[in-house]
């Protein structure tokens, strides 16, 4: 095939089909929803599995408007599942309201940027204002449109414009909210937690629940999030989490789609290379088992909500699993309790996690009082010194498996903080490049050599020790710090 341009960045359907960018067809969610009748559809994926793109192409396709949308959709799969699919399309009034830029550090602005956000739909149907019975209702459009709106009629906003796009089509309206979940973990980690719950409740109860003006709901987000009621008494309510086979293949890419798009871009031989940075989603141990490769086992908690991370390592671990980071390998049931293998999916998740770790690492020796580690290596006081690196190893995560590298990074972490002596790493002195070298900048001052070593096992430690200090002295690892004395 001819080069066709990936589209990088780009949500919105309709600019991706006009523009000719590559599409792998997901139009195959429109006949699932259909079929399924689900009546609010709530489906929890981790962040870039196509959430966005999928409601974008909902909307076009459901969407009555002055243009004609099959231009759009001919040639897909859901133009090819015919007649009882195709006659729904255009057929509808649709809500659409994205909650992804909720991420305000204060409930004032973010509450304002969700006005903002209602009012860009509210303006997006300003031609239906004419056909509403009562000048009160279309004084309070254009308040919504001007977002001049009080606070308590957002809380019913939706709801509004449902019932407003119904009065004017004597149609029911389909509703797409996107990322509902972010404002809520923004919220959480910027302490306003309670206004903005029940802020989002309160808009999603009037639009969702006992709305007769709906025809169906899909809402998106990484949580589960029916224990925060925000669908309180939804009786309707469908979820569809990564844990359920209903729609998997609609969300994210399937082998057999990453497997044609590298034919169509001849990178056949790349496969391998693509499966260990990108694949790996399904739909005593800690950290350092992760990243080594391993694997740890955990009950499920499907209901997890942001309050409840920071109570529990096992709910801890199940958002990190819930929102991508890290993947099922097996599930069983024992005692009436559902749980799973879980490890890190690929090697692109697996850098993320390296790079968090260096940096907690880092923040985490700032705090540390290294007054004694200092003294311990000016004084030569080995035991002190092994007592203390003994003390930060047990504290930190060596999550290198032990290699010599790992050790020489960490104890390079360590001595950066020395006061005003300097560090230097890998430099050239002698016949050969001693690990590290610490120095004082007046040639007056002390001077320590590191060479670094792993042993096997506790008996081969001393070996391990006496090979170093050979090392140094053949390689003659001082003489950068030695001074000849002037004849």
């Amino acid at each position: 095939m001819s080069w066709i341009p990936l589209p990088v960045g780009i949500e919105n359907y309709a600019e991706l089909i006009e523009k000719g960018y590559y599409y792998i067809d997901k139009t195959l969610l429109i006949k699932d929803l259909i079929d399924l009748k689900g009546k609010v559809n709530l489906f929890t994926r981790p962040r870039r599995f196509g959430k966005t793109l999928n409601l974008s192409m909902l909307r076009y396709f459901f969407e009555k408007s002055d243009v004609n949308p099959a231009p759009l959709f001919e040639g897909t799969k859901i133009w090819d599942a015919g007649h009882p699919y195709t006659d729904q399309m255009g057929q509808y009034p649709v809500i659409t309201l994205s909650l992804k830029s909720l991420k305000q550090t204060d409930f004032k602005s973010a509450f304002y940027c969700l006005r903002e956000e209602i009012a860009r739909e509210f303006d997006r149907h300003a031609s239906l204002v004419s056909s509403l019975e009562s000048r009160d209702k279309q004084e309070k459009y254009n308040r919504f449109v001007k977002q001049k709106a009080a606070s308590e009629e957002y809380l019913t906003s939706l709801r509004f414009l449902s019932d407003c796009l119904y009065a004017s089509s004597q149609t029911r309206c389909i509703i797409l909210i996107d990322e509902c979940d972010v404002p809520l973990e923004n919220a959480f980690f910027h302490g306003f937690y309670p206004e903005m719950l029940s802020l989002i409740r309160s808009v999603f109860e009037s639009a969702l629940k006992t709305n007769d003006t709906l025809e169906f709901a899909v809402v998106t987000g990484c949580l589960r999030i029916s224990k925060e009621s925000i669908f309180t008494g939804l009786n309707n309510l469908s979820m569809i989490s990564i844990m359920d086979q209903s729609y998997a293949e609609h969300f994210g890419f399937t082998q057999e789609e990453v497997d044609q798009m590298l034919r169509d871009y001849q990178l056949e031989d790349r496969r391998e290379d693509i499966r260990k940075w990108y694949d790996g989603y399904c739909f005593g141990n800690t950290i350092e088992s992760l990243i080594a490769g391993g694997t740890i086992i955990k009950p499920v908690h499907e209901d997890i909500t942001y309050a409840d991370i920071d109570t529990s390592q096992d709910y801890l671990w199940n958002f990190l699993f819930f929102t991508g980071y890290l993947k099922k390998r097996k599930q069983y049931q024992e005692n009436g309790e559902i749980y799973m293998e879980l490890a890190i999916p690929n090697m692109e998740v697996r850098h993320i996690y390296k790079h968090t770790v260096l940096l907690w690492f880092e923040e985490k020796i700032k705090m540390k009082d290294l007054s004694e580690l200092y003294r311990s290596i000016l004084d030569g006081d080995r035991k002190k010194l092994s007592e203390f690196l003994t003390e930060m190893l047990m504290e930190t995560i060596s999550f290198y498996d032990y290699q010599e590298n790992y050790y020489h990074g960490f104890l390079a972490g360590l001595l950066k903080h020395f006061g005003d002596y300097i560090v230097v790493s890998n430099r050239e002195s002698g016949s050969g490049r001693p690990d590290l070298i610490l120095k004082y900048p007046s040639v007056r001052g002390k001077a320590v050599i590191f060479e670094i070593k792993t042993a096997d096992s506790y008996q081969d430690l001393e070996c391990k020790c006496d090979e170093a200090l050979q090392q140094i002295e053949e390689r003659h690892y001082a003489d950068s710090l030695i001074i000849p004395l002037s004849m």
